[in-house]
């Protein structure tokens, strides 16, 4: 299978690579390294050791992320690119908006034009605001407290009306809290 891996240069995003090219799949990562240095480019080729390629570009611009599907045959994207620093995202809200939500409604358009129809979200946990209760279910009513959770929450919703309407997509939004692991 071929998958695009957006944000594939950051924490989360380098150990999923890892564990999509030890299964076997061909992965195209597409990241604009603004969360990762550039560097991380080649550290992963040289720790990994297999072989994908890396594409820098940044999702707001639609060109950019059409280029990658015009040039792949994508079967299914792992989605991990945003802005993610919750206080950053107070200060600067517009930034996150644009980002976030922006890029990912590009991204659709562009699968949705190439009739990629799976999608994997990274979205956040912060989406449940202050939870009432522990461990938090994922029945828990959302209610973000700051545009980073916001604008997760946004893209979430983007994705399940697309779900809605167009039967053949397909989705799954990750929930978390501060990934943390061994690699």
């Amino acid at each position: 299978m071929k998958v695009l891996l957006t944000g594939g240069a950051g924490y989360i995003g380098s150990n999923i690579l890892s564990c999509l090219l030890d299964e076997g799949h061909e992965v195209i990562v597409f990241d604009n390294f603004i969360n990762s240095p550039r560097s991380k480019a080649e550290f992963l080729k040289k720790f990994i050791k297999k072989k994908f390629t890396i594409i820098e570009g940044d999702l707001v611009y639609i060109d950019e992320i059409k280029s990658v599907f015009d040039s792949h045959n994508i079967d299914v994207v792992i989605h991990l690119a945003g802005l993610k620093s919750v206080s950053e995202s107070v200060v600067n809200p517009l930034l996150y908006y644009q980002n976030n939500i922006f890029g990912s409604v590009n991204l659709l358009h562009v699968m949705n034009e190439a009739k990629v129809k799976k999608i994997v979200f990274s979205s956040s946990a912060t989406i449940y605001g202050d939870p009432k209760n522990l461990p938090i279910k994922e029945s828990h009513p959302p209610n973000p407290k700051n545009t980073y959770g916001t604008t997760k929450l946004i893209v979430e919703n983007i994705i399940s009306s697309l779900c809605d309407k167009k039967h053949e997509f397909f989705a799954v939004s990750l929930r978390y809290f501060n990934p943390i692991g061994a690699d």
